[in-house]
């Protein structure tokens, strides 16, 4: 009998500690005030190498307006469109896990816009004024991929579309690189993206917790399909690449500890359509457009030329 109770025991806490542990990594957490310097020194963005008070002043400098869209589960998922003078075509932006378009691309906003992109901030669901209560890794987050490239072609016309994002909105454009996308999704660019959702928190779990990489994933996973309706093993760029169609390029850093490069090299190598890997060499988890600015720069200017198509050209540039 006393076998039993300590069994149970055992069990009691074992889900216990999975259900603290799914809270701690998939329910959704307040923002900082992205405009308080205070505000930003008490958080997790306190030692970030950009000013991103600034990269937010920039945006209303630069008329960014507020939109939003509607997910295929019915959440109200929000965002900005920030209009370039002569555009040659909008690239739509996915930060990552628990982070921010201001902390993921501040550093890059003017690039774009001087390329002539208008730029379509995404806040991922349970981010900031997106709504929904879980973040799924990707999962669900590739749909909405699927409905905010809906909500460009419903109100700004069929132009040329790019995809981007870093981290897990990396690894969310490269799943949904597997779905069917409208036509005039010209490519995607995709930085640090993870290979799949029970890969990347086995690897944080045994890196950070000291548990078991499969396991930790295997019981995590019991919550997630049952409590957020996803499962962790539902996506995997090994797979979803397969089914790729446009143009990707892939980038990390080759000193990521956090998601390792190898992550990246194996999706590219399942990559079915049109690839490109640029890895930089001593840079760190997001952090190679910082380190390798002009390399990096050169390379995506010339990625979206390569496939900017003239039949989706915006009607100023006719």
């Amino acid at each position: 009998m006393a076998v039993l109770y300590i069994a149970a025991a055992l069990l009691a806490l074992l889900l216990l500690g999975g259900y603290l542990g799914f809270r701690y990594a998939f329910a959704r957490t307040p923002d900082p005030d992205w405009d308080d310097p205070v505000s930003l020194a008490n958080s997790m963005w306190k030692n970030h190498p950009m000013d991103i008070p600034a990269a937010n002043q920039w945006l209303r400098d630069h008329g960014a307006e507020d939109v939003e869209a509607r997910s295929f589960d019915g959440l109200r998922l929000r965002g900005k469109w920030v209009p370039a003078k002569h555009p040659i075509g909008t690239i739509i932006l996915f930060h990552g896990y628990r982070s921010s378009y201001l902390t993921d691309f501040g550093g890059i906003f003017q690039t774009y816009h001087d390329l002539g992109l208008n730029l379509l901030l995404v806040r991922q669901r349970a981010h900031g004024e997106s709504e929904g209560k879980y973040i799924t890794f990707g999962v669900h987050e590739r749909k909405d991929v699927l409905s905010w490239i809906a909500f460009h072609n419903l109100t700004h016309g069929a132009d040329n579309v790019f995809l981007g994002g870093m981290s897990m909105g990396a690894s969310t454009v490269l799943f949904a690189a597997g779905e069917d996308l409208p036509e005039n999704v010209r490519g995607i660019t995709a930085d640090c993206g993870f290979t799949s959702p029970a890969e990347i928190i086995g690897k944080v779990a045994q890196s950070s917790f000291h548990l078991p990489a499969k396991f930790a994933a295997a019981l995590l996973n019991i919550y997630t399909r049952v409590l957020a309706g996803f499962s962790l093993y539902e996506c995997d760029t090994r797979q979803t690449l397969k089914q790729a169609k446009v143009p990707i390029l892939m980038i990390h850093g080759k000193a990521d500890d956090f998601v390792p490069c190898w992550m990246s090299q194996a999706g590219f190598n399942a990559c079915a359509s049109e690839k490109q890997l640029f890895l930089a060499e001593n840079a760190g988890h997001g952090m190679s457009y910082l380190l390798e600015k002009k390399r990096l720069t050169a390379t995506l200017i010339d990625f979206f030329k390569s496939h900017i198509s003239p039949r989706y050209q915006l009607e100023e540039t006719k």
